[in-house]
């Protein structure tokens, strides 16, 4: 049956203009990187996956009335402000690890280790393409933990804590 289920995808995937498929792999690259780890607790715990999945799968015709339906979800369960809180800790983390990644590719010194590390990372991202979960990310995490440091570096955060005795 797995031969069968490839032939039926590859099928179906022929079919698809190359934009579309270009379109699946970058939005699948995008939540494989915003994809919190929490969210697995959801499957483990057995919750309801009103909570864990419709974050971002919320129903709704506008905006708008998709944030109103997330927010009563929130206010159903315990574990949807906890995972939108790690959602923000993780988007704020992704947007010091920017800063990072382009600190180091300001530094002359530091342009090579961080442009591999940044290779690194887009090849995962590329293999896993579609894929869009955070277990998925583990290989880059090494990389992704480096551009923090050095994004909390550019931010002079680190200097705070080697100057306290």
């Amino acid at each position: 049956t797995d031969r069968l289920w490839r032939d039926m995808a590859i099928e179906r995937v022929s079919t698809l203009p190359l934009t579309q498929i270009a379109y699946g792999a970058l939005a699948g690259a995008t939540l494989n990187l915003l994809h919190t780890s929490i969210s697995q607790l959801g499957y483990q715990f057995k919750l309801r996956r009103s909570s864990v999945l419709k974050g971002v799968m919320t129903p709704g015709a506008t905006f708008s009335e998709r944030i109103s339906n997330l927010r009563h979800a929130a206010t159903a369960e315990w574990f949807t402000p906890a995972w939108l809180a790690a959602l923000m800790v993780l988007g704020a983390s992704r947007l010091i690890q920017l800063g990072g990644l382009i600190s180091g590719l300001r530094q002359k010194a530091m342009r090579g280790p961080i442009l591999f590390l940044f290779f690194v990372a887009l090849y995962f991202l590329v293999v896993n393409g579609p894929i869009g979960y955070a277990r998925y990310r583990l290989p880059m995490e090494p990389t992704l933990i480096v551009l923090l440091v050095a994004g909390l570096a550019g931010l002079g955060l680190l200097d705070r804590i080697k100057k306290t005795p």
